[in-house]
């Protein structure tokens, strides 16, 4: 964990994920720090590239907001909505950084998202609590938690859909995923 402009919310975050806390940039021993600049929690990465790359989860992003506007359109939208017109109880079983489960909230239904990797999880809530200063009120429940073990302490909750993001195996091809994708796939 890197020492950022907020050293309590740092050394916080050192102590939740079991980490030291270091001033130093990316070394060859510690692929992925965080640290919290400007009020946004970041990832600092190497990416397949081998260059240091900025990861932060910002729902409010252009291409989020974009899809936002045109979630009645969105293909995945149709495949979990269907025709219902009743809102749903949706489960995310694999969050990442949360994008679908934000659309498929501003949809207006209840969307519960888990996410069992403690980088990830902490980016996204720092990402969902920023969101809601900004205005976004329609946000998915975010769980730090294996979508197994959830669904086991939650027994009395039964999801209409469970919605499963793969993540498939590197392509073999020469263009990089996206800085999310490279860091999801270093996590998990």
């Amino acid at each position: 964990v890197l020492d950022g402009d907020d050293p309590e919310r740092m050394t916080q975050l050192a102590e939740r994920l079991g980490l030291p806390l270091t001033r130093n940039g990316i070394s060859a021993e510690s692929e992925i720090q965080i640290r919290y600049l400007h009020g946004c929690l970041q990832a600092l990465c190497l990416g397949g590239d081998g260059r240091p790359h900025l990861v932060e989860c910002d729902l409010m992003a252009s291409s989020v907001q974009q899809r936002r506007a045109r979630r009645g359109r969105d293909l995945l939208v149709k495949a979990v909505q269907g025709r219902q017109k009743e809102p749903l109880q949706i489960l995310d079983a694999t969050a990442g950084f949360c994008v679908d489960a934000t659309i498929l909230a501003a949809m207006g239904h209840r969307v519960v998202a888990c996410e069992a990797s403690p980088f990830v999880y902490e980016l996204v809530k720092d990402g969902l609590v920023r969101a809601r200063q900004q205005g976004l009120t329609l946000l998915p429940e975010l769980y730090h938690q294996n979508v197994i073990e959830w669904l086991q302490a939650n027994r009395s909750l039964t999801p209409d859909v469970i919605y499963i993001d793969p993540m498939f195996q590197p392509s073999g091809k020469k263009a990089l995923p996206d800085k999310q994708m490279q860091l999801l796939r270093q996590v998990a």
